[in-house]
């Protein structure tokens, strides 16, 4: 019998469905009076919340060349070229 693994969380999306999924696992969990288990949804809520800020808070700095003229589109007259 092949054994099944946990799908890997691969992009932010992802992230933010396993993060939702677990808010409603531990509402569920809360009303029903189950302490125990919405305690557990917490910390995966949290640890999933860290995941992705690490994971995706790279990807999303803005690198800029340190000139900003140029990041606001001047561009020097010496790297102009005009054609006759």
């Amino acid at each position: 019998m092949p054994r099944f693994r946990k799908g890997q969380l691969t992009s932010k999306t992802d992230f933010e469905y396993a993060i939702y999924w677990e808010h409603l696992r531990a509402e569920y969990f809360r009303v029903k009076g189950n302490q125990s288990q919405y305690d557990e949804c917490l910390r995966r809520i949290t640890e999933l919340e860290w995941r992705n800020a690490t994971r995706f808070s790279a990807d999303e700095i803005d690198i800029s060349s340190n000139n900003d003229l140029q990041d606001i589109g001047i561009v020097p007259s010496d790297e102009i070229s005009i054609k006759d």
